[in-house]
């Protein structure tokens, strides 16, 4: 399976009933859609900046939020930061899709998650460029 496959996935189904606001669906597609690129940011990480995430300690989630943090210092840039802030973002999201059940979802929430993964693959796109221009990251 390709992670790509997550977000695929997240956006055919999204796209395949335009008119629907079955909340099951809109959660799925959150959740669905954090895994996309919580995973391909975690395979960059892991392939390019490997020493630096194995320091940190702290949930799979958390850690590459750290990592994000630490290179953002270590390296004054704060794109990195960026990404860390939005790791967290999408990662609420997700959390208030997969366990909130009394918060209601739309299908704007659904929007706004693919508009805030887009920003944040654009960034880390920019990232790779200047730091690990031979990483293929891989997106829609």
């Amino acid at each position: 399976m390709s992670i790509c496959d997550f977000e695929k996935f997240a956006v055919d189904l999204f796209e395949s009933k335009p008119d629907s606001s079955d909340e099951a669906l809109l959660r799925s597609c959150i959740s669905r859609l954090y895994y996309s690129v919580y995973h391909r940011i975690q395979n960059w990480l892991m392939s390019c900046f490997a020493e630096i995430l194995a320091q940190f300690g702290g949930g799979s989630h958390e850690k590459l939020r750290f990592c994000c943090d630490d290179l953002a210092r270590n390296n004054k840039e704060l794109k990195f930061k960026t990404v860390s802030i939005k790791l967290k973002t999408l990662h609420d999201r997700r959390t208030r899709a997969d366990y909130k059940l009394e918060q209601m979802h739309q299908r704007r929430h659904v929007q706004e998650t693919l508009a805030e993964m887009r920003q944040l693959d654009a960034i880390v796109e920019l990232l790779i460029q200047t730091f690990t221009p031979n990483y293929i990251y891989k997106s829609l």
